[in-house]
């Protein structure tokens, strides 16, 4: 989803991290995690690598929403908002 809307502004680099982050959370935030958190939390922390990973592709992707959002925002004339 993000890279369509990304391509239909215009914005296709821009939105090429959104897409992409799942796929690069896991590589690189669970591969550390699953080593992380048995060592810290014992069995759970294997099963909390995928969780903790995907929250941080869902605040990677607010992140990258709201500031295309702001960019989008200061491009329109004072009258159209």
């Amino acid at each position: 989803p993000g890279t369509c809307s990304g391509k239909i502004l215009g914005r296709s680099t821009a939105s090429a991290p959104a897409s992409s982050s799942r796929r690069r959370a896991r590589l690189s935030s669970r591969v550390p995690f699953l080593y992380l958190f048995p060592a810290v939390m014992g069995i759970n922390g294997v099963f909390m690598a995928q969780p903790v990973s995907d929250l941080l592709a869902l605040v990677l992707c607010i992140l990258l929403v709201i500031r295309e959002q702001r960019t989008l925002y200061a491009k329109l004339p004072a009258g159209a908002r």
